[in-house]
């Protein structure tokens, strides 16, 4: 604060979980010899020190956040190299033996540390035993908000959906039947998702039947490396209505072009097909989690970021950090009257992240679902 580092004890945000259980692990190995290899990702812009001051907006004061001073940075930067991206080396190394990996990200060593894990556990072979993840060049995404089902199939007649795959590892799907049994945790209600990797040059048909009567919602998110484009296509449905819309991916893979929904049933002609490319800045609201009440024609562009969600602002952030999150337990409180389940305080914070990043609005969207019961 003020250039000047406040010892961890004199904080008014304090962990005593976690500092009760490093004093109880430090006498653990000492008491029992265990011996603990410890393995860290370095040489990464990480996250060491936040600088502050010693004013608090009214928004910190009654989202109960940043108790110790708003920081300078409205989203601190990393500003030291000694870390993963996410951990520090000196938080993450411990033991009679550590090892360091030098240009490894956090959520990369699991693959790259594969060979040091073996030799800790005395597993030892020759030649290597990693298995690298090689990350897609783009994605294309689907997400399909209830009532209908879909398929995808590309010009020579692969299919993809719920029940067939032709796509074989190039493909996730992840579709609850709301008929069926619910396996514990899940949610009938659940977005049904597909997410294609590296799909060739070309046009691609997404059919849609009604499982049911009321309105759909149906995101198609084209994303690479850098760049992340959503377009937003809603209508309305009745238990076996069938209706369609064409992705066409560009020669380079770095756009797609979606159509307007076409109603199968009648002899209109489909409507010409739209780049993704945002609209001029409208009035938004949200009704409800996970659906946007807005027309068919809602956009989202989102810049280095991979957002699967509605809007129709061009918005430019950067990964949502543990600090942002931390009113969503009060939030949650003053809204519920209790503490979130893990699984609530992971879908609202999911929400947080992919959509409004907004904890005014995402107290609203609470109220909403509690009014109804939910």
């Amino acid at each position: 604060k003020d250039g000047e580092m406040i010892p961890r004890g004199e904080l008014t945000e304090q962990n005593p979980f976690l500092e009760a259980l490093g004093n109880y692990r430090d006498t653990l190995l000492n008491e029992t010899g265990i011996t603990v290899t410890t393995i860290a990702g370095t040489e990464k812009d990480t996250l060491d020190t936040i600088a502050i001051g010693n004013s608090r907006t009214d928004e910190d004061v009654s989202l109960g956040r940043w108790r110790d001073g708003h920081p300078t940075q409205e989203i601190p930067l990393p500003n030291t190299t000694e870390g993963d991206q996410t951990v520090l080396e000196e938080s993450a190394l411990f033991g009679s033996n550590t090892i360091t990996l030098p240009g490894i990200s956090h959520t990369a060593l699991p693959e790259h540390a594969q060979d040091e894990v073996l030799e800790a556990l005395g597993v030892l072979d020759e030649g290597p035993k990693q298995f690298i993840y090689e990350e897609p060049d783009w994605l294309t995404g689907f997400v399909v908000l209830s009532p209908v089902d879909i398929v995808i199939t590309d010009a020579s007649g692969k299919t993809v959906s719920k029940d067939t795959n032709d796509f074989g590892d190039d493909a996730y799907v992840s579709q609850n039947d709301s008929s069926a049994d619910v396996a514990d945790g899940e949610d009938a209600d659940d977005p049904k998702i597909i997410i294609l990797q590296n799909l060739p040059p070309g046009t691609y048909t997404v059919h849609l039947t009604g499982t049911g009567t009321g309105p759909y919602t149906v995101i198609t998110t084209h994303t690479d490396n850098s760049d992340s484009t959503s377009e937003t296509r809603t209508g309305n449905t009745t238990p076996g209505k069938q209706e369609s819309f064409t992705v066409v991916i560009g020669d380079e893979g770095d756009d797609a072009v979606v159509s307007e929904i076409t109603d199968n049933s009648s002899e209109a002609d489909p409507a010409p097909t739209l780049r993704l490319a945002p609209l001029a800045q409208g009035k938004e609201r949200d009704c409800c989690p996970g659906r946007d009440p807005e027309p068919s024609v809602a956009k989202k562009v989102v810049k280095k970021g991979r957002v699967l969600g509605a809007t129709i602002k061009k918005i430019k952030r950067g990964p949502v950090t543990l600090e942002e999150l931390r009113p969503l337990n009060d939030i949650f409180f003053s809204v519920y009257g209790r503490m979130p389940t893990f699984d609530e305080w992971k879908y609202w914070a999911m929400r947080y992240s992919k959509d409004k990043r907004d904890w005014v609005q995402i107290k609203g969207a609470m109220g909403w679902w509690k009014a109804r019961g939910r």
